[in-house]
């Protein structure tokens, strides 16, 4: 009994406090090439079978295979534009076939990413966007250079991972005119401070972040979706449920607030609320709203549970992690917009 109870305690610990340290900050969550799912099957019977027109496998700068599909439009006439569907932690881009199907009807090209250490994808690590968004740029590269898909607009398309992704491709890729992101990572930090459990010191979190950076060969400070938010130009449509008990509602705010122009909304989904109801099917409610950012219908503003607010009223965002007590020189201090905005820098935003 008493062994029992030891047993259990650690398992709380586990959970409270993370536990694989630096290899998890950038290894969680994600589904390895060798995955059952991704076994069902192969591009070649996709291909023959019409759900997909093309597969490529391009490698990156540093050595790491990148697996991709495109799914060319299914009406007639030019296509509308390209739509680059990045998938989330734990996902691979079969996840998103059928969605892509969805869109090829309303008349958009699509082109399916597996993302580091997810899918056919390899790597050891994922960055959290940092090597990924170099990795999408190529791969939609190839398929317009070969007429697969058309060149532009592009609309950028992602779930947690995939969003984070999304929006520091669009950051670099001038030809994406819009996007959409559902529960986006805000920062490699916060999802550290996640990673890592609620009992982790700020010391920890640094020091961790430090050799994860080392280890996947990235800087973990600098790649973050909510700086890169701050240099948009385009639409963005993001997307956040309250349910979400994994990634905070406080970091698709925090995103939300960084973009500097009015074309930007925030759905906060709330559960019994009409819109929660729509989206039993799923494919069509995301492909209606990323039509909606490729033709600029959306409604701009913020709205939870179905009701419109002004930006005023958005609450400020969690404060960043506070700096390390260490004064070692090999700890970098965290720095804003890196993370996620201090509640005093939400506050003055929002209004």
């Amino acid at each position: 009994m008493k062994h029992a109870w030891l047993v259990c305690v650690g398992v709380v610990l586990l959970v409270v406090c993370g536990g694989c340290g630096s290899s998890k900050i950038v290894t969680s969550g994600t589904v390895p090439p060798s995955s059952f799912s991704v076994g069902l099957t192969n591009p070649q019977s996709l291909v023959k079978s019409g759900k997909i027109d093309d597969h490529k496998v391009l490698m990156s700068p540093d050595g790491v295979k990148i697996d991709s599909f495109a799914i060319a439009h299914d009406t007639d006439g030019p296509a509308k534009g390209t739509v680059v569907l990045l998938h989330g932690e734990g996902q691979s881009k079969l996840d998103y076939i059928d969605l892509a199907g969805r869109l090829a009807k309303r008349g958009y090209d699509s082109v399916l990413v597996d993302l580091r250490m997810h899918g056919w994808s390899g790597g050891e690590y994922i960055t959290c966007g940092a090597k990924e968004k170099i990795d999408v740029q190529a791969a939609v590269n190839a398929y317009i250079a070969d007429g697969t898909v058309t060149a532009e607009p592009i609309i950028a398309f992602g779930t947690t991972f995939g969003g984070a992704t999304a929006i520091q491709y669009a950051a670099i890729e001038p030809r994406v005119k819009g996007l959409m992101v559902m529960a986006p990572w805000a920062s490699t930090e916060t999802k550290a401070r996640r990673d890592l459990g609620a009992l982790a010191t700020p010391d920890r979190i640094h020091a961790e972040l430090e050799k994860a950076g080392e280890l996947a060969g990235f800087d973990p400070y600098a790649t973050a979706a909510v700086k890169d938010a701050a240099t948009l130009t385009c639409p963005i449509y993001i997307v956040h449920g309250t349910l979400d008990m994994v990634v905070p509602v406080a970091e698709s705010e925090a995103i939300y607030l960084a973009v500097p122009h009015k074309q930007k909304r925030l759905q906060i989904i709330m559960p019994g609320t009409p819109e929660y109801f729509a989206l039993i099917d799923f494919d069509t409610w995301r492909a209606d709203r990323i039509v909606e950012v490729a033709d600029g219908t959306f409604t701009p503003g913020r709205s939870s549970a179905g009701v419109e607010q002004e930006d005023e009223d958005v609450p400020a965002p969690q404060p960043n992690i506070p700096p390390p007590a260490s004064d070692e020189d090999d700890l970098k201090p965290v720095k804003s917009p890196a993370s996620l905005p201090d509640e005093e820098a939400g506050a003055d935003d929002a209004g």
